[in-house]
């Protein structure tokens, strides 16, 4: 991983080794991967669990770990509210829990409680669906909050607006890279045309816009929108955000939002359905994206200006995802196509399969998969949970039932030897014994 990327984790979480926090939804290194060990192999009946404590509802957001602090989002259970939750690593306790807004929708798999929070020394900050942006103390005070939509208009995604903030350069980035048009579900969507595609930064101290830039694309209608998450790029003494969307991959100065590079990752505007949905991963000096609907996988080192096809480092077209996000963890790269139910394992450098294993799961799987401890964590939505060794052979260590289906959320690894599973009504922890 890049050592910027590594100064980065330690800027950010000061008191704290690199590596020990999950402060965001791809961890601290932006890659799926953490540094913890001494993690579970196996939990559930009573096996290796430290607590289990009861959500106010559904939410596919992922938790963020800071200190002996979690923090995620939720909706109501059968209601519309929605709510920033605390809860305490070491038991479990809720140590509070704020309404931040309400008009939970559900459209098709997806709640406004989608995306995850992110959060440093000073508080955390939460975004749900609804535009709702909020940032609270550690204690649970509401610093500041504000919706989105009010500013922007519609955050105009098919299946509802799902990425998550991004805490860098002491800004938070936001991408609105969506449809031009609104859609049914929105209030009053005859109100709205032309809506742009852009970068938001928005001050974390006080709530207020610090930069808005253009994201230009020439694709229309879905195919225009991401669920994906801004991404920091550093190397080479480059410091940048990394936006997928819209049949492009860009690269933008975080000081004014200014694109410094893109690469048209479908040039030909083939297929349906273009919209993004995994985010691309960070492995070594290469950001590495899915292609819309499995149809395959790319590996970009930024440039500068409108870089060309060839210039990809390497691509891949066997089974790849459409929502889940890759995984670079001990100089491989895991890719799970979460339909199709399988998993393969590349060579990071040069994109050529070391393996490609059927997962022969019973439900399909959206949740993103997990590196730590030599191991790598997959959960499926109705629960079964795979644990596998990292390496250049496909070895499962264990395979069981969480229930409490459906599980969206990624499995966490946090200090102590503790792993957080979110599932449809409860956040447990997984310790070993």
């Amino acid at each position: 991983m890049a050592a910027g990327l590594a100064l980065l984790a330690v800027a950010t979480m000061p008191g704290q080794a690199a590596g020990e926090d999950w402060t965001q939804w791809r961890g601290p290194m932006f890659d799926g991967a953490s540094r913890q060990t001494g993690l579970p192999t196996s939990w559930g009946n009573g096996q290796n669990i430290a607590w289990a404590t009861p959500m106010p509802g559904p939410g596919n957001s992922t938790p963020v770990i800071l200190g002996k602090r979690i923090f995620l989002t939720s909706a109501q259970a059968d209601g519309l509210d929605l709510y920033a939750l605390c809860l305490d690593l070491e038991t479990g306790k809720k140590l509070w829990q704020v309404k931040l807004g309400t008009g939970n929708k559900k459209i098709l798999n997806y709640n406004v409680a989608s995306p995850s929070a992110v959060a440093d020394e000073r508080a955390v900050y939460v975004l749900f669906g609804t535009g709702d942006l909020a940032a609270l103390d550690h204690s649970g005070k509401v610093l500041w909050r504000r919706n989105i939509e009010e500013a922007y208009g519609p955050v105009a995604i098919k299946w509802g607006y799902s990425a998550s903030p991004l805490l860098y350069k002491g800004k938070l980035f936001l991408p609105l890279l969506r449809n031009t048009v609104p859609y049914a579900y929105t209030d009053q969507p005859q109100k709205y045309k032309n809506l742009p595609s852009l970068l938001v930064a928005i001050d974390p101290a006080t709530g207020k816009e610090v930069l808005r830039a253009s994201r230009e694309t020439e694709a229309d209608d879905e195919h225009r929108e991401t669920y994906a998450t801004p991404l920091p790029y550093e190397a080479g003494g480059r410091s940048e955000v990394v936006l997928i969307g819209g049949d492009y991959l860009t690269g933008h100065d975080p000081a004014d939002g200014k694109e410094l590079w893109r690469w048209m990752y479908n040039p030909k505007k083939v297929g349906t359905w273009r919209r993004i949905v995994s985010t691309p991963t960070l492995c070594q000096d290469l950001v590495i994206g899915s292609l819309p609907r499995h149809t395959g996988m790319f590996a970009v080192r930024p440039g500068r200006g409108a870089m060309p096809l060839e210039s990809a480092a390497w691509t891949f077209d066997g089974s790849t995802p459409d929502a889940c996000s890759p995984l670079c963890y001990g100089g491989r790269l895991y890719v799970l196509n979460g339909v199709k139910k399988d998993l393969a394992c590349l060579d990071p450098k040069t994109g050529k399969a070391i393996w490609q294993t059927p997962l022969k799961t019973k439900s399909v799987l959206r949740a993103s998969p997990t590196g730590a401890d030599g191991k790598v964590y997959l959960i499926s939505e109705g629960g079964e949970t795979i644990v596998l060794a990292a390496g250049d052979e496909y070895r499962e260590l264990a395979r069981f039932e969480m229930g409490e289906k459906p599980v969206r959320s990624t499995i966490v690894p946090a200090d102590g030897g503790r792993l957080l599973i979110r599932t449809a009504k409860h956040l447990y922890c997984a310790q070993a014994k």
